[in-house]
């Protein structure tokens, strides 16, 4: 039944050839331990990376602490006036207080894209690409210079919304602590009223300008933060959506009534 080898060179050969498919098949287990090896650390790598996205995506948000509507009255050509004694009152810009959610990083306004959401459509801004200057009003065309346009940049581009610090621990728009307070300044239109100086300058539906080298006055289209027009029992929806993609929703109603009153909480 067996068959027994007894020549002492054929056992040899045997001998060293099952050596040789022992030691093959070692390095076979080798390469593959390796290559599994290499794989469970890919994969935990990326799973590590993927939590870490993940969590930021849920930790790295703004937190909207307050919301407030600026009301005006519009006359029969649709400019804003003061509203006392005003039928037609809108909202011509909507204030938004934020800070960072518990646990957050630092997160840079600048990146933060804002959709806006109203019955008429759907706007989408970027805070980073709004007015750098609000100081200079535009309201006078003899004023209003090409060197005042400059400081404020090109109406056509830029966005309606102008980010302002409250209280924070820095020169720039990074908010880098839970006791940062800022207000982004959403502008829906302009107030022309006298003595102001605001943001809301900026964005007029047709902002008269002097060119600096003859009397003729351009007009720049402007732009809204929003689709359409907020008035009394209207609703918008805001969310702002950090670079991490960690996003707030803040949904905004307005009162119904908006009868003498100049601002309204949101």
């Amino acid at each position: 039944m067996f068959e027994f080898i007894t020549d002492k060179e054929e056992r040899g050969q045997v001998g060293i050839g099952t050596l040789i498919v022992f030691i093959a098949m070692v390095l076979v287990a080798a390469i593959a331990a390796g290559v599994l090896i290499n794989t469970a650390g890919f994969l935990q790598t990326q799973a590590e990376a993927t939590g870490e996205e993940s969590a930021s995506q849920v930790s790295d948000r703004i937190e909207v602490q307050s919301a407030t509507g600026l009301v005006g009255g519009f006359d029969d050509s649709d400019e804003i006036e003061s509203s006392e004694g005003q039928s037609d009152l809108r909202l011509y810009g909507v204030d938004l207080t934020v800070t960072q959610a518990p646990g957050s990083d630092d997160i840079d306004l600048d990146d933060v894209t804002a959709e806006l959401i109203t019955d008429e459509g759907v706007e989408q801004i970027v805070l980073g690409d709004g007015v750098d200057d609000p100081s200079v009003p535009l309201e006078d065309a003899d004023a209003a210079t090409a060197d005042d346009i400059n400081e404020i940049g090109d109406i056509e581009t830029v966005a309606p919304v102008y980010v302002d610090s409250i209280t924070e621990s820095g020169d720039d728009n990074v908010i880098t602590d839970s006791s940062d307070r800022y207000q982004i300044r959403l502008a829906g239109y302009a107030l022309e009223e006298e003595g102001e100086d605001d943001v809301f300058y900026s964005f007029r539906d047709v902002v008269p300008t002097d060119d600096g080298i003859s009397n003729d006055v351009d007009e720049r289209e402007g732009s809204q933060a929003w689709a359409g027009d907020l008035e009394g029992g209207d609703t918008m929806e805001i969310r702002l959506t950090t670079a991490s993609g960690a996003t707030t929703i803040e949904e905004v109603r307005v009162p119904d009534s908006l009868i003498d009153r100049d601002a309204v909480a949101l």
